[in-house]
């Protein structure tokens, strides 16, 4: 089992592209067996069909990482990494133009939003309480698109930690 494949699973089995899916139960059963319950292979090929897959081939290509579910990828994505801080707009236009014959277009505009207009690729820490909103903790506050939106507690720092398979 790769952990990155299991930590994309555990983010995304919440989200609301997943429900759409139907594939909430299969991700949950492979995040609660610790990989277990579903082949590594099964559970890739859900992944792909969400819009996170989206950044990691964005993060992934940026950073020359060959395998988008790479754990530092998937971390990158739902807490943030080094790895954001390479994330190159060309790569974005590719990834983007890749994706729209997989996605709807009104969507994955939605999706893009934020990656064109920042230029990067920043980590969606609260994805579940807003699908398209990307979301950056910086200095103790979390931002969107550039703009501090709310004071962190050490709670919810904590809790990015965690769940970011850092502790």
């Amino acid at each position: 089992m790769k952990k990155g494949i299991l930590l994309a699973a555990t983010f995304s089995f919440g989200c609301n592209r997943a429900n759409q899916l139907s594939i909430t139960s299969i991700l949950k059963q492979y995040s609660e067996s610790e990989g277990k319950s579903h082949s590594d292979e099964e559970i890739r090929r859900h992944l792909e069909k969400l819009f996170s897959y989206i950044y990691y081939l964005v993060i992934a290509r940026s950073n020359e990482i060959e395998d988008p579910f790479d754990i530092r990828v998937v971390e990158a994505h739902w807490v943030g990494n080094e790895l954001l801080d390479n994330v190159k707009l060309s790569v974005v236009k590719d990834v983007l133009e890749e994706m729209a014959s997989k996605h709807d277009k009104v969507i994955l505009a939605l999706v893009a939003k934020p990656l064109i207009e920042t230029g990067s690729a920043h980590h969606n820490a609260y994805s579940n309480h807003n699908p398209y909103c990307s979301v950056t903790l910086k200095n103790g506050f979390f931002y969107h698109l550039g703009i501090p939106r709310k004071k962190a507690t050490q709670q919810e720092i904590e809790n990015l930690e965690k769940y970011g398979g850092r502790g």
